[in-house]
């Protein structure tokens, strides 16, 4: 009898042996199949705790949980099907490389401006040179120091840096030229055509343009100290960001609807000059007492706090 169970011990574990090493060798995939398969076997026998967590093997009741919930997780999030997200901005700011710093252009009027004249300074005249520009042949000035060029045809030529310090260009026709960054320094301009002429940057320190006509004028960021505008017409002028500007005379001159916003206007000198529908905002400098003496109208803008009388019927107001 103890042979006899012995031996049956032995059949029971060489049948178990199979089994186990077939549960640990098959593949994953085929788990829920035959965990199907035996639980239907076992209801078709009539057992009633088929389905019953007892019944089923530990191992398989902890498969079975662990694998529902992997598949919960992968079909709630599916990950690998969305897109990846991008990297925030403030990332992307951080991440990227530093911006080459170009240093800011210097304005044509600055003592940089000035220094870069002195390097393009041209050869000046010669006589035929002159006499082509008398004629208004001539649409070139290179240095023309000290000439005489007066009732000269400069009209829509193209004179940018040119060097004419001190030249006679008395009643002389510069209308739509342009003198961009031009050396006009103690030059006599007085009853010129400036009409539209450019004048951006350019050195008017000193210069002489009474009774001179400006009218449509750019003279953006110009140099004026010191220069003499008595009489002259600046109707529609621009004339912002002008800085060099002590002991401009203005005097009587008609500046109507004059731009003049972002200059330095301290030491500007306005006497009796209409200055209706000008607007000197934001002007640097500018003084109650340098408009007790000019006029305006109801167009005239102002900095805050100061005032100008309105302007009367004159001779100014036909220019």
């Amino acid at each position: 009898m103890a042979i006899s169970a012995e031996a049956a011990s032995l059949g029971e574990s060489a049948a178990q042996m199979p089994q186990d090493a077939d549960r640990s060798e098959r593949p994953l995939g085929s788990f829920f199949a035959r965990l199907f398969a035996k639980l239907a076997a076992r209801r078709r026998a009539g057992s009633e705790d088929a389905l019953s967590p007892a019944a089923l093997a530990p191992d398989d009741v902890a498969t079975a949980i662990l694998l529902s919930i992997c598949l919960h997780i992968l079909l709630a999030s599916p990950w690998w099907l969305s897109a990846p997200e991008p990297e925030p901005l403030a990332m992307r700011i951080a991440l990227a490389p530093p911006a080459k710093s170009i240093a800011a252009p210097q304005p044509l009027g600055t003592q940089n401006g000035t220094e870069r004249l002195k390097e393009q300074e041209l050869p000046p005249l010669d006589e035929a040179g002159m006499a082509e520009l008398r004629a208004g042949q001539g649409k070139r000035i290179n240095a023309c120091m000290r000439c005489t060029l007066t009732r000269g045809d400069f009209s829509g030529g193209l004179y940018r840096i040119a060097n004419l310090r001190h030249a006679d260009m008395r009643e002389a026709n510069l209308e739509e030229a342009d003198f961009s960054a031009s050396r006009l320094m103690g030059a006599n301009l007085s009853r010129a055509n400036l009409r539209g002429t450019r004048l951006q940057g350019a050195l008017l320190s000193g210069a002489d343009l009474r009774l001179a006509d400006l009218s449509g004028a750019r003279m953006l960021g110009v140099w004026i100290e010191g220069a003499n505008f008595t009489g002259a017409n600046l109707t529609g002028a621009n004339m912002t960001e002008i800085d060099m500007a002590d002991k401009a005379r203005f005097r009587e001159a008609v500046m109507h609807n004059v731009d003049l916003r972002r200059s330095n206007l301290a030491g500007m000198d306005f006497y009796k000059a209409d200055l209706s529908g000008a607007d000197l905002r934001f002007g640097k400098g500018l003084t109650q007492a340098q408009l007790d003496y000019a006029c305006g109208d109801t167009r005239t803008r102002l900095p805050d706090g100061l005032t100008i009388r309105p302007c009367a019927k004159s001779a100014n107001a036909s220019k």
